[in-house]
């Protein structure tokens, strides 16, 4: 599997993850966005869910950064349009993904509500992000680096987010 295929894969993954988190939210709060039914345990299965979450979106941070990026670089091309409107957007989700580690770091005395509210900012700025990456990013790496350089980055890829995964 090519780079690009690996990406997009791990992209609907960090999906099922989003998609997992808010049908956890959406549980807990009615249709005037008021919370209700936040119990020890369902904070406790929230917090679970995030911490696996953003493991699973470090090890596609790391995957971009350690393996794309670097690739990029070596083929001269990351000043160009694209990857510039998307630096922006990585370096957004750096600190949204510190400040809800942060509060998870400070469980359980973080309040639910700001928890909630990091988690939510963070779903809508990734699923924007990787759409970007999907719609800009990923057709010109396709158009920049050669086949079998984007199918051995793809080995690497996989090897490298079953890896980080794992442990």
């Amino acid at each position: 599997m090519d780079l690009v295929n690996v990406l997009n894969e791990d992209h609907e993954r960090l999906r099922w993850h989003l998609l997992r988190l808010e049908g956890q939210l959406q549980q807990r709060y009615d249709e005037k966005g008021d919370p209700h039914g936040w119990t020890v345990r369902s904070e406790s299965v929230l917090r679970d869910q995030l911490k696996e979450f953003l493991r699973a979106l470090g090890a596609h941070e790391d995957v971009e950064e350690k393996i794309l990026f670097k690739a990029l670089v070596e083929a001269g091309t990351l000043d160009v349009h694209p990857l510039k409107n998307l630096e922006h957007g990585h370096r957004q989700l750096d600190v949204q993904v510190r400040r809800l580690a942060g509060m998870l770091d400070g469980a359980p005395s973080s309040p639910m509500a700001g928890l909630v509210a990091a988690t939510m900012d963070l779903c809508e700025t990734l699923r924007a992000h990787m759409q970007e990456e999907e719609y800009s990013l990923f057709p010109f790496i396709r158009s920049t680096l050669p086949e079998a350089m984007l199918q051995k980055l793809g080995s690497k890829a996989a090897a490298r987010l079953s890896s980080r995964l794992k442990s």
